[in-house]
């Protein structure tokens, strides 16, 4: 009896360590497993992933907290060959075992993998590392101030660690723009001036000053458990960090965009780079999930654009604005007027941050009708750190962390008073907030029945799409009850839509910076420092500003198209459950998904 009890147990055993070695090492039993094994697997390469979600600290495991990503090139071509592996693991999966769930993540993986193959394939250095919105120049200051946690002493250690870590990062990058350099791929002229002058804004500040100096010795005072002697010490490490590898990499820096300038030139497009028009069409259908042609999207721009003006002259002109002349004449009008404004101090801004939250507040209270759930996780708003508002949008979001310790965040750029219109701010917080992002992504990270890699992959046009039908939800819902706040509605909604125009005409088009502003303020309204901006986010972020309307006409588009089949049996609640339910995902897949979900119902 004994004998038998031991061979059971050592097939067990060895069963298990077969299940084990499958699991870890080869193609796993459960496909589930091996989505979540790949995305585990890659997000282990990226240490600011892992301190941004927060998923391995809870268990203990902290040694990615002293480090920062590896963007050399060795690590992209790592990369690559790890993602061609994944993709011949997929490949040994029959997509027609799998039940409905697992189908749709097998699709939704497959169009995500193919897109970071070809991304880091043929497009590997198309696209501009240094620049004024997400560059590793101002995204590194930004993580250590809103991503590295610090309430304890190791924390506090690996904080001054992540300073000294940036030398090599910047080294990287360096490396890197050196490559990019030899291919043609130099940003324009005016992108280097903006950044350049951030730079050097960002390290002229003494010591104790900058904003990774202040914002770590404020983490220390919070930080109880931490002796005021200790304290002192990790104050002293990241001051001498600061001294000895934080300046110092940003001067380097600065030196080689300064050689770099002087062969730089005014010219705005993709178009050129080597390959530059293939490239376009490429991004534009990364961005929008969609395979379209830049000239249908310019014409498709133009026309929104019309239809958009015609609604918004008419509701001027019924507040006495004369509306024969440009929109960018009336909004110039309209800016002139003190009512529209904050006061231009301290305390004006601290009330734009109190209203902006009053403002969400309110959508979580009244949207339950629209929800079958509201996000568990809270919401603040936050300022722009003051050296990005330059180069920064007028709003930002920031997705809470998976293990529930950090709030989603609502950043609003405060530099200049007049990029706060009070009528624009409830169409802003619902982009950002409820209904819009935060509502949507934090929804979607609480999706436990679903693979980890379809709570945290986002879509732009999916993403963004449905932050901009949220603002036009929220006027559905009857919370935009002043006429100025449907006039900030639909002047955001020509925004999106210039949008398609301007991205196409700089990238397809040949357009120059100037004729883009010039199109921005005179058909969409945009006053000039903003459209400067908005110029300059397209030139580095090709294609994923049209993912915005693009994604909005499409639930709108499938909302209208389930409400005329099924009649009677349509429920906005239901609809918008199960377009969160699965979260984030391209939208030829989306619109499947609805087109089987009424199936169900008819």
């Amino acid at each position: 009896m004994r004998s038998y009890w031991k061979y059971g147990l050592l097939l067990l055993l060895t069963l298990l360590g077969f299940w084990l070695v499958r699991l870890l090492f080869l193609r796993p039993f459960n496909i589930d497993h091996f989505f979540d094994r790949t995305f585990l697997l890659y997000s282990l390469e990226s240490p600011e992933y892992l301190s941004t979600v927060r998923v391995l600290d809870q268990y203990g495991l902290t040694s990615h907290r002293k480090q920062l990503d590896d963007i050399s090139v060795h690590a992209l071509y790592r990369e690559q060959r790890f993602l061609q592996q994944t993709e011949k693991t997929l490949q040994g999966y029959e997509r027609a075992d799998l039940d409905e769930r697992q189908a749709l993540s097998y699709d939704i993986f497959q169009w995500y993998l193919r897109s970071l193959l070809e991304t880091n394939g043929p497009w590997r250095f198309y696209d501009y590392p240094v620049n004024p919105l997400h560059g590793v120049q101002n995204s590194f200051p930004r993580f250590m101030q809103d991503v590295h946690v610090v309430t304890s002493k190791a924390e506090a250690s690996d904080y001054v660690a992540r300073l000294y870590a940036v030398r090599e990062k910047f080294e990287q990058l360096i490396a890197g723009l050196r490559i990019r350099q030899e291919k043609g791929i130099v940003p324009p002229d005016f992108i280097l001036d903006r950044v350049l002058e951030e730079m050097r804004t960002f390290i002229a500040v003494p010591l104790q000053e900058n904003m990774l100096y202040a914002s770590f010795a404020r983490k220390l005072e919070e930080a109880s458990s931490i002796k005021e002697k200790d304290r002192q010490i990790y104050r002293e490490g990241a001051e001498e960090a600061l001294r000895d590898a934080v300046y110092p990499a940003y001067a380097k820096l600065i030196a080689f965009l300064e050689e770099q300038r002087k062969q730089a030139t005014a010219d705005a497009g993709v178009w050129k780079w080597p390959q530059g028009d293939a490239y376009y069409r490429f991004i534009l259908a990364q961005h929008t999930t969609l395979d379209l042609d830049p000239e249908a999207v310019h014409q498709l721009g133009l026309k929104e654009v019309a239809r958009i003006q015609d609604e918004l002259r008419a509701m001027l002109q019924k507040q006495g604005y004369n509306t024969q002349q440009d929109l960018g004449s009336i909004f110039q009008e309209l800016s002139a007027e003190p009512r529209f404004y904050y006061s231009d101090d301290a305390a004006g801004r601290d009330q734009i941050l109190r209203d902006y939250q009053a403002i969400i507040d309110e959508a979580a209270r009244s949207l339950g009708s629209h929800f079958t759930e509201m996000p568990s996780a809270p919401i603040k708003v936050e300022r722009v750190p003051p050296f990005m508002e330059a180069g920064a949008p007028a709003g930002s979001y920031a997705s809470p962390s998976l293990d529930g310790e950090r709030p989603g965040v609502f950043y609003a750029n405060l530099g200049d008073i007049k990029n706060t219109v009070k009528f624009g701010m409830r169409t802003l917080a619902y982009h950002e907030g409820i209904p819009g992002h935060h509502l949507q992504i934090a929804i979607s990270q609480n999706l436990k029945d679903l693979p980890l890699f379809r709570r945290e992959v986002n879509f732009t046009a999916f993403v963004e799409g449905w932050a901009l039908y949220a603002e036009r939800l929220a006027f559905e819902a009857g919370l935009e009850k002043e006429p100025f706040d449907s006039i900030g509605r639909l002047r955001a909604e020509l925004f999106r839509a210039t949008r398609l125009v301007v991205d196409t005409g700089l990238h397809a088009k040949r357009w120059t910076r100037e004729q883009a502003i010039d199109y921005l303020h005179r058909e969409g309204g945009v006053a000039q420092p903003h459209a400067i901006r908005e110029v300059e986010r397209y030139v580095v972020m090709p294609g994923q500003a049209c993912a915005y309307m693009i994604g909005m006409l499409k639930f709108l588009d499938l909302r209208t198209k389930a409400q005329s089949t099924l009649g009677p049996r349509f429920d906005l609640k239901t609809f918008h459950h199960m377009i969160l339910d699965n979260g984030a995902m391209p939208l030829t897949l989306l619109e499947r998904r609805v087109e089987q979900w009424m199936t169900t119902l008819r």
